[in-house]
C-alpha cells in the first residue's frame, strides 16, 4: 500500500475555543448573579422572587440567556468557519484561497440556456478541504506521494481518487507483472463516472498533469493506470414490530447504506459486512438481515469496490412475550 496518509481532519476533537453551550446552565448563572447583586442591595426580598417562573426579573432573565445562547453560538460558529477541519461552504472556499491557494473544482458547468437551466456542481466540502491539505504537498521540490495525489485529483473534475505506488511498496503494473523499481511511480485513478473505471481520455489528462516540467522532478518515470473495479450488491431485511410505517425506514436505512457505501468507494479500501449492518440499523429496527454481500469485499491495493444496488425490505417481526 502506498506510504502516504493525509491527516484524518474528521477525527479531529473540537478547539477549546468551541464552548459546549446550554440554556440552562446559562440561565442559572445569570439568576446567580442576579441574586447575588440585590442582596447586596439590601434587597433579598426580591431575590428570593427569582425563584419563580412568573417573576417578571426572572422572565427578563430567561429572555437575556436566550440573547446569549444565540451570540455564543455564533462564536462557536466563526471558530469553526476559520478552521479548515470544519469550515464549509464559502467560509471553506475562502479559507482555502487565503492559506492554500486552491479552488474548489467544479464537476459540471452551469448552463443557463439549458431548459430547465442547469446549476453548477461544485466539489464537495470533504473532497475540496481533503485536496487543500494535499496541496501543501505538492510544494515540495523532490517528489512526495502526497503531490503527485494532488496533481492527480487536480488534473480533472472526473477524478475521485488516487493511489501512489513506489518501489518500497512492492507494487506492480497492471499486464506485466512486473514490479515497480525506483525511480518509478505508478499512479491508479478512479473515475467519478459510472462504475469508476476511468476513460483513456481521462487517464491521458492525468498523465499530463503529472509529468508536466513543472511538476515531475526529473528522474522520475510516471506511469498511470486505471483502478480495478470490484463490483457488489447490498440486500437486506430489516425488521420491525407491527404498527411502524416501513416507507421511513427503509429510506433512512438505504439513505445510511448508501452513504457507507460512497464513503468506502476509495482506492484499497475495504468494504466491510459489519459496517453494511451497522449503516442499515435505524430507529425502530428490531432485527436485520443482510444476504448480499456474505463477506467483505477487498478490492486490492488498486482497486475500488463499486455498489451497484441496495435492496432493502422490510418484514414485521411477529409478537412475542418480549
Amino acid at each position: 500500500m502506498t506510504r502516504f496518509v493525509a491527516p484524518n481532519l474528521a477525527g479531529l476533537p473540537p478547539p477549546p475555543a468551541v464552548e459546549a453551550l446550554d440554556f440552562e446552565t446559562i440561565l442559572a448563572a445569570r439568576i446567580a448573579d442576579l441574586q447575588g447583586r440585590l442582596e447586596a442591595k439590601d434587597l433579598s426580598a426580591v431575590a428570593a422572587l427569582l425563584v419563580l417562573e412568573s417573576e417578571p426579573l426572572t422572565i427578563a432573565q430567561q429572555t437575556g440567556a436566550n440573547f446569549e445562547l444565540v451570540i455564543r453560538q455564533r462564536i462557536n460558529d466563526a471558530v469553526r468557519s476559520n478552521l479548515i477541519a470544519s469550515a464549509t461552504g464559502a467560509d471553506l472556499d475562502q479559507l482555502v484561497a487565503t492559506f492554500y491557494g486552491v479552488e474548489r473544482l467544479v464537476l459540471v458547468a452551469e448552463d443557463l440556456d439549458a431548459d430547465p437551466p442547469v446549476p453548477a456542481v461544485l466539489e464537495k466540502d470533504d473532497d475540496f478541504r481533503a485536496r487543500a491539505v494535499l496541496s501543501l504537498e505538492a510544494r515540495s521540490t523532490a517528489g512526495p506521494e502526497g503531490a503527485y495525489v494532488y496533481f492527480a485529483l487536480s488534473a480533472d473534475p472526473d477524478v475521485l481518487d488516487v493511489a501512489c505506488y513506489g518501489e518500497e511498496d512492492d507494487a506492480v503494473y497492471a499486464g506485466s507483472g512486473n514490479p515497480v523499481l525506483a525511480p518509478e511511480v505508478l499512479l491508479v485513478v478512479l473515475s467519478r463516472v459510472g462504475d469508476g473505471e476511468p476513460a483513456d481520455e481521462l487517464l491521458d489528462t492525468v498523465a499530463a498533469a503529472v509529468n508536466a516540467e513543472e511538476v515531475r522532478p526529473i528522474g522520475d518515470k510516471v506511469t498511470v493506470e486505471p483502478a480495478t473495479i470490484t463490483p457488489y450488491a447490498v440486500a437486506g431485511v430489516v425488521k420491525h414490530r407491527r404498527g411502524a410505517d416501513p416507507a421511513p425506514l427503509l429510506a433512512a436505512a438505504t439513505a445510511q447504506v448508501q452513504a457507507y457505501c460512497d464513503a468506502r468507494r476509495r482506492i484499497g479500501r475495504v468494504v466491510q459486512v459489519l459496517g453494511i449492518g451497522a449503516a442499515m440499523k435505524v430507529t425502530d429496527a428490531e432485527e436485520l438481515e443482510l444476504s448480499s454481500p456474505v463477506a467483505d469485499i477487498d478490492p486490492g491495493s488498486k482497486g475500488a469496490a463499486y455498489c451497484t444496488s441496495i435492496t432493502l425490505t422490510a418484514e414485521v417481526v411477529e409478537d412475542d412475550w418480549r
